[in-house]
Order: C-alpha cells, then structure tokens, then sequence
C-alpha cells in the first residue's frame, strides 16, 4: 500500500508504475524524474522496452529502453521523418 498523497514510482512484480496521489495513473503517459534519470511513462507503467521520441513540456526528448538518454547525439527515424538529436532533444 502506498500513502495516499504520495506520488512516485513504484516496483511491484519487476514492473515500475507511475504512482499519483496513492494510486497507479494508468491513464497517464508523460516523462518523470527519479532518482536523478527520466523515465517514459505509458499508460500508468514505465515503458522499459520503448525507443521513441516524447514530447514533454514543449520539447521532445529521446528515449532508449524507457528513459531519456541525454547522451545520444545523432539521427533518430519517427513517424516517417527523421530528427537530428543533440544531447537527447530532437534539435
């Protein structure tokens, strides 16, 4: 059980799920932070197998196996055009 006015992730059963006020958010999907890295939330649980790109707060993101990486500097394929990436934002 988690207190209700927590939000976080959480591990249940090797799956991560995006917990929001107490309760998994199985209708969100969003970019959040934890312990100090990005992770890709879809649809309440963190999308550890996902490539793609995410738009988040007015910018997108790259994101390798679940979490934004920051590291990434080069060209990404995605809903049939290609995107130049620079430090893990499409630039």
């Amino acid at each position: 059980r988690v207190a209700g006015n927590t939000t976080t992730l959480v591990k249940y059963n090797d799956q991560f799920y995006y917990v929001v006020n107490g309760k998994v958010a199985s209708d969100t999907t969003t970019l959040v932070k934890y312990l100090g890295s990005w992770y890709y939330i879809y649809k309440g649980r963190v999308a550890g197998n996902t490539t793609t790109l995410v738009k988040f707060q007015n910018q997108w993101y790259y994101v390798k196996n679940g979490k934004v990486d920051f590291g990434y500097n080069g060209k990404f394929y995605f809903n049939g055009k290609n995107y130049t990436i620079k430090n893990g934002r499409v630039a």
